[in-house]
């Protein structure tokens, strides 16, 4: 079977036999040798394309008995009863040349690699794949009720997840050199990948967010503050600020303050408060029982939850503030939004102190929820 090739020097074209391509050859026109590639056929015609005329035709003629390259004849130079080969049987120059060329040189492949395969797959299809990483948002509040499991991190986690898989698929269905098969295969392999990543985020272990929040610097943040008057001092991100919100418990007045750490995990916020001063003779409210009892306790527990608006998770646990006789109270709410408090409550010398710490998924055994409970020291304690 004949080719056209082109000269890489005058860009004259000429036919040889498919034997002959990727060897050297001689052009008919300007005599320069070059490796014969097979002429790229124009695959779309532009507006105006008017066909080229037909390259003369040539015959590749080589001499067995030396190390020059073969020439391409033209017709004008050949005799006049030149006729091609067209059964693709090689001449005796052409055996030579056969027996070093490669096997796969014999064969004709008609299928174009880079052309579009025949059929083509709907708009819609590829964005309903595109859309289906936005399922990890709702898998996510389905699983804790599902498996009882709270996850580590807020839903805004899997909404960046779904938000960042989607743009992602949204661009390889805009491939335009890409074929139907493969867009669909970049698409289902990101879809899968974000499936496994919301997966890891959702069974990701407190002991390495912890060390997340270390790595990134939180503790390089924490400062001792001792508000004055208020008899005690604690170490919080940032200092504290004065709490201006609602109280989180209307029984008994508290003067609160208040820190906010933010990190790539979230929001977390620290409150710190304590009641009025006995010395100072404010009096209490006398419908309440006896401070510090377990009526006491259970009842201001009971208001501190619907203050909240939440719910509490597990039964509150018996505390003694740094070993001593002064009672408390440790106990873990779930709020309307999703996000956990832990509170610890402690009474000592009649006044009551009011420790909380809220955030996505929080638990009393936390090393930032220990950090903060444990700098806790009150000042006129002794």
């Amino acid at each position: 079977m004949w080719v056209v090739v082109r000269c890489t020097e005058c860009r004259g074209a000429a036919r040889v036999t498919t034997l002959s391509v990727g060897q050297e050859v001689r052009c008919p026109h300007c005599a320069r040798p070059f490796v014969a590639v097979e002429e790229a056929a124009l695959m779309v015609p532009g507006p105006g394309w008017v066909p080229p005329p037909a390259a003369p035709f040539s015959r590749r003629v080589s001499n067995p008995n030396t190390n020059t390259p073969p020439t391409l004849i033209s017709p004008a130079e050949d005799d006049d009863d030149f006729e091609p080969d067209w059964d693709d049987e090689p001449d005796d120059a052409d055996a030579d040349d056969a027996n070093a060329a490669p096997a796969s040189d014999s064969h004709d492949f008609d299928h174009d690699p880079h052309a579009e395969t025949a059929g083509t797959v709907p708009a819609s299809v590829l964005i309903g794949f595109a859309l289906l990483p936005f399922l990890i948002p709702i898998l996510w509040m389905i699983a804790p009720v599902v498996i009882n499991r709270t996850p580590t991190m807020t839903i805004a986690a899997p909404l960046s997840l779904a938000t960042a898989a989607g743009v992602l698929c949204l661009a390889v269905i805009s491939t335009i050199d890409w074929t139907p098969s493969t867009r669909i295969k970049g698409v289902l392999f990101l879809v899968v990948l974000s499936y496994l990543t919301g997966v890891g985020l959702f069974f990701l272990d407190k002991d390495t967010v912890d060390r997340v929040r270390k790595f990134f610097g939180v503790e390089s943040r924490w400062v001792v503050s001792q508000p004055p008057g208020q008899g005690y001092q604690i170490k919080a991100p940032a200092g504290l600020s004065e709490d201006r919100g609602s109280p989180p418990l209307g029984l008994i007045t508290l003067t609160c303050f208040q820190a906010t750490q933010r990190d790539v995990l979230g929001s977390t916020k620290f409150v710190i408060g304590s009641s009025p001063d006995p010395k100072l003779g404010i009096p209490r409210n006398v419908m309440l029982p006896a401070l510090g009892s377990d009526a006491w306790f259970r009842l201001v527990i009971e208001e501190i939850v619907a203050q909240a608006n939440g719910t509490l998770q597990e039964q509150p646990r018996q505390l003694k503030y740094a070993d001593t006789l002064f009672p408390g109270r440790e106990f873990l709410i779930k709020l309307p939004e999703g996000t956990y408090r832990v509170v610890q409550l402690f009474v000592v010398k009649d006044r009551v102190y009011y420790l909380a710490v809220e955030g996505p998924a929080v638990v009393p055994d936390d090393n930032i929820v220990l950090r903060f409970f444990e700098s806790f020291e009150v000042t006129d304690a002794k």
